[in-house]
């Protein structure tokens, strides 16, 4: 129970510190590095509304700027901080495209989980909120295939299978099972 806990105050954190808003409306900016084709060091706000661009980021190189550059998550990989670590995901299908996202890591180690909560018409189905890194793939887990995906992904993990097989587990117990799985892989 302490674990479930535990997981659960550090989805409340991450969740905050995407969201990054203050009580007046203003932005809060976070200190870190964004990886891709060029990449930048400075002060970061992630937007948590989806727009047709994918996310939006605000970077700024010093606090004291009054207007930051606009980036967008498609052109770049990671982001990272003292405090925060996102991956840029495909999301959602719009059109011919899918939308990129990064997306905060809640649970580190042989597979890496992410969570995504998001706002606006593109915004992710609460069942379908959980992506997995796992390599070089970008996995995203869904609750209707969630017993499929985790008999593929965790095959070496006899103890986990028979729990999700018997319906101790659930989908909505993605970072104990992921935290689990990984601890047993070390």
């Amino acid at each position: 129970m302490r674990f479930v806990l535990t997981i659960s105050l550090i989805l409340f954190c991450i969740t905050g510190a995407v969201a990054q808003k203050t009580k007046k409306g203003e932005r809060k900016f976070t200190y870190g590095t964004l990886e891709g084709l060029d990449s930048y060091t400075g002060y970061f706000w992630f937007d948590n509304v989806l727009t047709q661009m994918g996310q939006r980021i605000i970077y700024k190189k010093d606090l004291a700027e009054k207007r930051g550059k606009t980036l967008y998550a498609a052109n770049f990989m990671a982001f990272y901080s003292d405090s925060l670590f996102l991956r840029t995901f495909p999301t959602m299908q719009y059109g011919f495209d899918r939308i990129e996202a990064m997306i905060p890591r809640i649970v580190s180690g042989r597979l890496e989980l992410y969570s995504a909560h998001w706002a606006n018409y593109y915004s992710f189905k609460e069942s379908d909120h959980y992506y997995l890194f796992y390599g070089s793939q970008n996995i995203r887990l869904v609750r209707r295939k969630f017993k499929e995906q985790m008999k593929e992904l965790l095959q070496d993990d006899a103890d986990i299978i028979q729990r999700i097989d018997r319906e101790e587990v659930t989908y909505d117990d993605m970072p104990t099972i992921i935290y689990n799985y990984n601890q047993r892989r070390k």
